[in-house]
C-alpha cells in the first residue's frame, strides 16, 4: 500500500493502489498503469520478490522499505539474501533518526560497498538531487533503478 497524505502532494499522475497485497498491487500497476516508479513500504511478504523482479525486469524503478537495525540484519532473513541474488537491487539507503527523523546515514552500491558515508538529513527534494549529482562523480555510480531503504 502507498498512502500520500498531510503536506505530501504525490501529484495528477499518482496513483495509490489500497486494499490489497502489495504483490498483486504491484502486478496490477505493471499491466494496468504503466508506472515509471512503484513506492511500496515493508517488504518481505511471500510473493512481493517475484513482484520486485517483474518491475524492475520491465524498466520500472522500485523504491522499497524495510525495517531493520542494519544491513547486516536485513540480511539475514531469507527474504533479502533471495533478494541481493536477483541483481535487482542498485541501491540500499540507511537511514536513522542521528541527525533528525530521515537522516541519510550511509548509501551502499549493489556490492555493498559504501558509495555516501556522510550522514546528512535532506530538508527539500533539491538536496538529494544534488547528492545524486555528487554520486555522479566518475569515482561512483548514480542511484538506479531499485533502492531499498532499511
Amino acid at each position: 500500500e502507498l498512502y500520500v497524505s498531510g503536506g505530501f502532494d504525490g501529484g495528477m499522475r499518482t496513483d495509490v493502489l489500497r486494499a490489497c497485497p502489495k504483490a498483486v498491487g504491484m502486478n496490477m500497476a505493471l499491466r494496468s498503469l504503466s508506472p515509471q516508479v512503484i513506492a511500496t513500504d515493508e517488504i518481505g511478504g511471500s510473493g512481493e520478490l517475484c513482484a520486485i523482479c517483474d518491475a524492475a525486469n520491465a524498466g520500472v524503478k522500485v523504491i522499497d522499505t524495510a525495517h531493520g537495525g542494519s544491513i547486516d540484519e536485513l540480511l539475514k532473513r531469507p527474504f533479502f539474501k533471495e533478494l541481493m541474488y536477483t541483481g535487482t537491487v542498485e541501491r540500499y539507503v540507511l537511514l536513522s533518526e542521528s541527525l533528525g527523523r530521515g537522516t541519510v546515514e550511509r548509501i551502499f552500491d549493489d556490492k555493498l560497498e559504501p558509495v555516501c558515508n556522510m550522514p546528512f538529513l535532506p530538508k527539500e527534494v533539491s538536496e538529494i538531487e544534488v547528492l545524486s549529482d555528487r554520486i555522479d562523480s566518475p569515482d561512483e555510480r548514480t542511484f538506479g533503478k531499485h533502492v531499498h531503504s532499511a
